[in-house]
């Protein structure tokens, strides 16, 4: 099947985040951007690391598509399991888009230095969360698109 044809199906996410706010409000804007499905939501980054590598191959559990990582948590931030990802031979390829309230300059340059693919700031509310992620899922179908 080619990207094109795949394309109306709903990308499977992963969220990373340890606020239950923060979660609460991905959780409405998702339900408004229909090329997306939340997965799971994983506390903190050991859940995350843990869901990650259940065993995917036997049917037990579903992989995600992608994965949105807040950067600041507890027992592993953002940058420590972005770190792991990348140097899992399994999960290195995953989509890893880093979402945090930070804006410091050097949060932002070693997400990107540890993989990942995307870095943006945790918007306020609901309505700008929903184009956050609407953009978020352009941007992975039109990586698809390019690589097919």
């Amino acid at each position: 099947m080619s990207a094109l044809e795949n394309s109306h199906l709903r990308t499977k996410v992963l969220l990373v985040e340890d606020s239950p706010l923060h979660a609460a409000l991905f959780k409405e804007a998702i339900k408004s951007v229909n090329q997306l499905q939340l997965l799971a939501v994983a506390k903190d980054g050991e859940e995350a690391m843990h869901f990650l590598r259940r065993d995917h191959d036997s049917g037990k559990a579903e992989r995600p598509d992608l994965v949105i990582l807040d950067l600041q948590m507890p027992k592993m931030n953002g940058h420590e399991v972005l770190q792991e990802v990348r140097r899992d031979a399994d999960l290195k390829d995953l989509p890893i888009v880093m979402m945090s309230t930070s804006n410091d300059q050097q949060d932002i340059t070693d997400a990107y230095k540890f993989g990942a693919d995307k870095f943006v700031s945790k918007p306020s509310g609901v309505p700008e969360l929903t184009q956050t992620l609407e953009s978020i899922s352009r941007s992975l179908l039109n990586q698809t698109l390019a690589s097919a």
